[in-house]
């Protein structure tokens, strides 16, 4: 009884926000479409990060439009990239690899060999700066709580590209301010957490792919 109670209340809260859905989704494929550049940031306004989770949406909800712009999209913006200069990572407030978020949509979206020799293009063989969890001197400063947010979705991409040594690394790094810290990052670290933590879940289940 309460396993259909729960799902009940699921499947109204379902029905309630899918108008909802269905405009955001709408607004995001006609935003995909009139954007010439996308936007490189380690912070909010990352394309590839917005991508990544639109994508998902998209396969889920069998929103073939969508997922056809998320597609179109980053072929436009990122296929052509080469060399990424890694050691320009990372800037004093990211919470994302602009270099891993694109790297990981780029494997959502391209048969594995088309992507394997688009990774070799883009990343080089040392990663430097990047293959490295970032110093944090002040974990209660609103901005440089930020690394420990981008430790977790660094371990995130890592997992699902198949870095398992370096996703370990900035697991160990980033977790213990999830919770027992400041403010700072107590408020938001724990939704970075689960994505790292889930990752190694997802990779198991759909075989190697995120």
């Amino acid at each position: 009884m309460e396993l259909q109670a729960e799902l009940s209340r699921l499947r109204r809260w379902h029905q309630a926000v899918t108008p909802l859905a269905a405009e955001l989704a709408g607004r995001f494929e006609r935003l995909l479409r009139a954007s010439h550049y996308p936007v490189r940031a380690g912070t909010h306004g990352n394309t590839a990060f917005a991508c990544i989770l639109a994508l998902d949406y998209a396969r889920t909800a069998g929103r073939s439009n969508l997922g056809a712009a998320i597609e179109a999209a980053a072929r436009r913006w990122y296929l052509g990239d080469r060399d990424y200069p890694v050691a320009y990572e990372p800037s004093g407030d990211d919470f994302l690899s602009p270099a891993l978020v694109e790297a990981l949509l780029m494997k959502r979206i391209l048969p594995d060999r088309e992507f394997g020799e688009w990774l070799s293009r883009f990343l080089p063989p040392d990663l430097g700066p990047l293959s490295r969890p970032p110093t944090v001197l002040d974990h209660a400063d609103a901005k440089q709580s930020h690394l420990d947010g981008l430790c977790l979705s660094r371990a995130w991409c890592f997992t699902l590209l198949g870095f398992e040594r370096l996703s370990e690394e900035h697991l160990e790094a980033g977790m213990p301010h999830v919770v027992g810290g400041d403010y700072a990052g107590e408020h938001w670290l724990a939704s970075f957490a689960l994505l790292a933590l889930s990752a190694a879940t997802l990779k198991s289940q759909s075989g190697g792919m995120p």
